[in-house]
Parts: structure tokens; sequence; C-alpha cells
């Protein structure tokens, strides 16, 4: 009797979280839909009256998941929560012969209207329309630009400190300007934009500001500009609205490189013209790597795969970047961690590695500038200790550290 229990509250507690997951994958799908698109329009006959009951069948070519519909009383259908990709639709009534438009590509938060004018004849038989129809939004006042996946892919961009789709949005898309970290649509303030990934909310706590998903897993990107629909109303300055990629019933991927190496570079002109002058070095080989070309390189690597887990029902879809970056070229001392010396506080080895060393000489006359308290000529980069004064000529000077150099930068 106790196994009998124990056996009946497992299967009751198997069966709440079959439930509770399905509650959830289902809620997700009820709550997550303005960003899909929606076919609607008004089915007649040739002589114009309205045909309700006519059956809409919407079929996608990539997935063949297919969406159905019914026309009203008035002859109207809608037909919503269409992943954005490439349909087919077929309009069907008794009687009539069979509408079929054999593409039609929706995009974000699109309203397509494709009102259908059924022909006399058998079902058996079926009109083609060939023409797409056209693709002029009447169904909403929403203005915005969309960008397709394999436009975002290949539109020339900086690839330098990784690929970032958001960058094409200032490019192309009208009242648009700013950078990812702030920026602004159609006047609004800064940080007042909506990000959504999917349909759900992305927007960080810093309104606005998203690093976006790896870029070969965008399947398009749609920039909401002005007439905002209620279902991104949180947005006080335009909504922009990333779409994903999904696997198919047939296997894609995608793999990509991108390389920097300061092999491939040309040095700067004062490293060439330091190079020239290290043949009368008395350390060439430390002379030569000072002057070469820093460490300069970054790699962006990476790729994405989609296929069927069971074909027409259930697919997947991945994707992995990888960006790194070295770059010694502004500051060669980040390569080292502190020396003794500069834990102790001294750091005057770094004067020993700017573009300018040595003396200096006076512009007009190429001569040495020469300190009137040493006698010797000033040095680029020479410390003077601001608690040692000496009059010259009835001239106040800062006399030179003992420690810079040599022993002649000595206080007089």
């Amino acid at each position: 009797m106790r196994q009998t229990s124990q056996s009946k509250m497992q299967g009751l507690l198997i069966l709440t979280l079959l439930l509770s997951a399905v509650l959830l994958i289902g809620s997700g799908i009820a709550w997550a839909q303005h960003d899909t698109a929606t076919v609607t329009g008004t089915v007649t006959d040739s002589g114009g009256a309205v045909l309700p009951a006519a059956n809409v069948t919407i079929t996608n070519l990539n997935t063949k998941l297919v969406f159905k519909g019914v026309s009203n009383q008035d002859g109207i259908y809608s037909v919503p929560n269409l992943s954005i990709g490439d349909y087919t639709l077929d309009i069907t009534h008794q009687g009539f012969k069979v509408y079929s438009v054999p593409n039609l590509h929706l995009v974000a938060a699109q309203v397509l209207e494709v009102n259908a004018k059924l022909s006399v004849g058998a079902i058996s038989e079926t009109v083609h329309v060939t023409a797409i129809p056209q693709l002029l939004e009447t169904e909403t006042s929403t203005v915005g630009v969309t960008v397709e996946g394999a436009d975002i892919n290949t539109v020339p961009m900086n690839v330098n400190g990784g690929r970032d789709a958001s960058n094409i949005q200032y490019a192309i898309v009208p009242t648009m300007q700013g950078y990812f970290y702030q920026d602004n649509i159609a006047g609004s303030q800064s940080f007042s934009k909506s990000v959504l990934v999917d349909g759900v909310d992305a927007t960080p706590p810093l309104q606005g500001v998203i690093f976006t998903q790896g870029q070969d897993s965008i399947a398009e990107m749609h920039v909401q500009v002005a007439g905002i629909g209620i279902d991104s109303a949180a947005t006080g300055g335009g909504a922009v609205l990333y779409e994903t990629k999904g696997g198919t019933n047939s296997l894609h991927g995608s793999a990509f490189y991108y390389t920097q190496n300061e092999d491939l570079n040309a040095n700067d002109w004062a490293n060439n013209y330091f190079l020239s002058q290290c043949s009368s070095s008395s350390d060439v080989p430390a002379c030569r790597a000072q002057y070469g070309r820093a460490r300069d390189r970054f790699n962006d690597y990476g790729g994405s795969m989609g296929g069927p887990i069971w074909k027409n029902h259930t697919f997947i879809f991945g994707s992995w970047e990888k960006y790194s970056q070295t770059d010694n070229v502004l500051i060669p001392a980040s390569t080292t961690v502190p020396t003794t010396a500069m834990l102790g506080g001294d750091f005057s080895a770094l004067l020993t590695q700017g573009t300018y060393q040595g003396i200096i000489n006076d512009p007009t006359t190429q001569q040495p500038i020469i300190n009137p308290c040493t006698g010797q000529p000033y040095l680029y980069g020479q410390v003077f200790d601001p608690a040692t004064w000496t009059s010259v000529g009835g001239i106040p000077w800062k006399s030179a550290t003992s420690t810079r150099f040599h022993s002649t930068a000595a206080v007089c």
C-alpha cells in the first residue's frame, strides 16, 4: 500500500511539472508575439461580393509549419503570430478556384494586407498570383526601417572591437544618431529607446544600452522610428527589434574569421626614423626592439549551425563568437607588471620609453639647449627637484635631480 501511494504521488508530481512546463511555454508564446507578423485581408468573388467562411492556409517554406484562418461574415480574415520568413498563402472556398500566392516575405511587426478575389471554378483549379502584393504598410501607422540578416553580414563593418550589428543603425536609419552607448531616435532623449529580442524586452537598467547578440544569429533588425504601437509603449523614443535565426528542415550554418596582426602592418614614420639611427646605438638589438612594430593584433571568429530535430515539428539553432585583442601601440609599458623600483615609488624608467628622447635642441639653431644651472643640455623627460632652487644671472631655476640619467644633472 505504501509503495502504491508513493507511485501515485510521483505520478502526480510528474504530471504537475509537465503541466507547469506547458503553461510556461504557452504563456511565453502568448505574451511575446508583438514582434511577429500578421497577414490580413478581405476575400471577395469576381463581382466584389464578400465571401465568408473562406479557408486561409499560410505555410512556412522553411519549416513547413502551417497556420490557418477563416474569413468572417464580412469576408475579412486575419492570421497572426507569424515568425519572420517566407510563406505561401492559399485561400479556398467551395465553388471557387484556389487563390494562391507562392511567396510572401514577412518582416518583424508587419501587418500585411492581401486581398483575394476568387474566380468561379472547381476547387481543384488554382489561380497563382505571381506578383507579390505591394508592401505598403496600410494597417498600422508605424514608421520604421528593416535590415535583413543577409545584408547585416555583407555590408562593410569595422570589426575592431568586435562585430556589433547596432553600428549599422546609425548609418542607414533616418533620424537615428549617436553610438551604442548613447543615441537617440527622431530627436528623443538619450537612454530612452526600447530594445526587444524575439519580442522579449531586453532593455537594461540604463535604457537602450545593449550589446547585441552574435551577429550570425540575427535574422533581422527592425528599428521603429515613429507611430509606435502600444506593444512597445515603454519606449521614450523609438524601439529596436532583433529577431534571431531558427532551425529549418535543412541543415545550415556559417563560419567566419577576421584578424589583424602587426606583421601585416606598416610601422609609423617616427619609429622608422629612430630605427634608422639604431646603427649608432650602443645596444642595437634593444633599439630595434623598442622602435619596431608594436604588438597590435585582434582575432574575431565563430560560427553558427541550425537544422531539424524532428522535421516539420522541432528545430534547433545556435551561434558562437569570440573576440580577443592585444594592443601595445599606445602604452608599451602596459605589457608588464610594475618593477621593484616602481613599487618603491621610482617611475623614472618610464621616461626612457617615449618617442622623444635624448638632448633637446633649439628648433631654430638645432643646437642643444643648455641648462645654466648645470652647464649640461636639457634632456627630454628630465625630472627636476621641486624643492631645490638656484639663481643664475638673476633668474631662478629648479635643479635636476641627481638620479636622472647621470651625475651631471645633479643640483648645482
